[in-house]
């Protein structure tokens, strides 16, 4: 994976970056190419105050994902942001919730904001839309207090990558075909945000569990998983 990088008021460790989409970037080989239809992945770190300034994307669905704490987003999908309005106006998105940005064949113009003293952290998935949705869309997604989350494709919307955000107490137990989670190409790519705890895949024995911790990248084939704490989790796969 890279090192600690960023541009305006934010900090980041790329995790995953196509090399296809991005063939003139220096990728490390450590990092994890492009999976499914994501080509970019990163655990983000906001200064305090600080923000991404407005920028461009052109042909690319974003997930952002917030942990804790709040940003704000102004930009071309979504409700413009006013400077110092407090009320909550629909540009505020907070911990437990997922901002999914949908390019609709129009290219995206957009900005995030840390309104706090605090460092924000942040993560991102960047996604090459196929079908190309016919319209630009905007949304937040709660997501549950624990258990599983489509925020990406799956009964959302029409897609060929779904993302999901699991969310597990210490001691829960979770299995994909249980869950009706299904990939593909029979692999999924998983992100650790959150907690540790021990992975297999299903057709191993308990015997071959590994450990995970946060900050682990894992891509594995349809798996089961044992909370050893409270963990949060990004599942991606191909639909």
């Amino acid at each position: 994976m890279f090192d600690i990088s960023g541009f305006g008021g934010v900090r980041e460790r790329v995790l995953l970056l196509d090399r296809r989409t991005f063939p003139a970037s220096r990728i490390p080989d450590e990092c994890q190419d492009g999976f499914a239809g994501c080509v970019y992945l990163a655990n983000a770190w906001f200064l305090p105050r600080g923000e991404t300034g407005m920028h461009n994307h052109e042909g690319m669905d974003i997930v952002s994902v917030i942990p804790r704490g709040q940003i704000f987003h102004q930009g071309s999908h979504g409700v413009q942001y006013r400077q110092h309005v407090q009320e909550d106006n629909g540009n505020r998105v907070e911990a437990g919730q997922v901002q999914l940005q949908r390019d609709g064949g129009r290219g995206i113009r957009h900005n995030e904001l840390n309104p706090s003293d605090q460092v924000q952290p942040m993560m991102q998935v960047w996604i090459q839309p196929d079908p190309v949705n016919s319209e630009p869309e905007y949304r937040l997604i709660d997501t549950c207090e624990q258990g599983l989350t489509c925020v990406y494709g799956g009964e959302l919307f029409a897609a060929h990558t779904r993302v999901d955000i699991l969310r597990l107490n210490a001691g829960d137990v979770f299995r994909v075909d249980e869950a009706g989670l299904s990939s593909a190409d029979e692999t999924f790519l998983l992100f650790v945000w959150q907690g540790k705890g021990q992975i297999t895949e299903l057709d191993q024995t308990e015997e071959n569990r590994v450990d995970f911790r946060r900050g682990d990248l894992i891509e594995t084939r349809a798996f089961g998983l044992i909370a050893s704490e409270t963990c949060g989790l990004m599942i991606i796969c191909a639909a």
